[in-house]
């Protein structure tokens, strides 16, 4: 329609850095820029491997002042898990919940600001965290880490997914 071919490629996770490093090499020959988005890896450089860093989603707290970025696109990491907590203590109404948390990697710049977001949002309610889940985001990870949580806590009775998207889809204790 536009005349323009777009292949996105993905990673899986924060420790896939070999991967994402030879992305541009999977369509050689294109002759135009790459536009790079990086979730917060903090040993990016400006100019990685020669390609042009356009944009970091969700960089530590989003300033970055770097000639090589272009633009910013998300909030800081507090907010990230400020707000789903503070929607969890309104949905609750008071009523006691047993959360899971998922915060991604745990050394993954911004991981611990989301928990204490998520921590501050919480404060003072009903809302319980009964474990943090600590692992890279790529999707089987995320999975496996969601079903041994799971088995663990039988008590859990909603699991807080917070950053960049994970292994969802494992909703058996999705009632309330």
């Amino acid at each position: 329609m536009y005349g323009v071919d777009l292949k996105v490629l993905e990673a899986n996770g924060y420790r896939q850095l070999a991967t994402a490093t030879t992305a541009n090499d999977a369509v050689p020959g294109v002759g135009a820029p790459t536009l790079f988005c990086l979730a917060a890896v903090p040993f990016v450089s400006r100019n990685w491997n020669g390609m042009p860093v356009m944009c970091r989603l969700l960089k530590w707290r989003n300033v970055i002042r770097d000639a090589s970025v272009a633009t910013h696109v998300g909030l800081p990491w507090f907010q990230m898990g400020y707000l789903p907590g503070r929607f969890l203590v309104q949905w609750s109404k008071g009523k006691t919940l047993n959360v899971l948390l998922f915060p991604g990697p745990e050394e993954a710049g911004g991981s611990q600001e989301m928990v204490a977001g998520f921590r501050q949002a919480i404060k003072g309610s009903a809302i319980n965290i009964v474990d943090i889940a600590w692992g890279d985001n790529d999707i089987e990870v995320q999975r496996n880490l969601l079903q041994e949580m799971l088995e663990r806590h039988p008590d859990a009775n909603v699991v807080a997914r917070v950053g960049d998207s994970g292994g969802g889809g494992d909703g058996r204790r999705a009632k309330f």
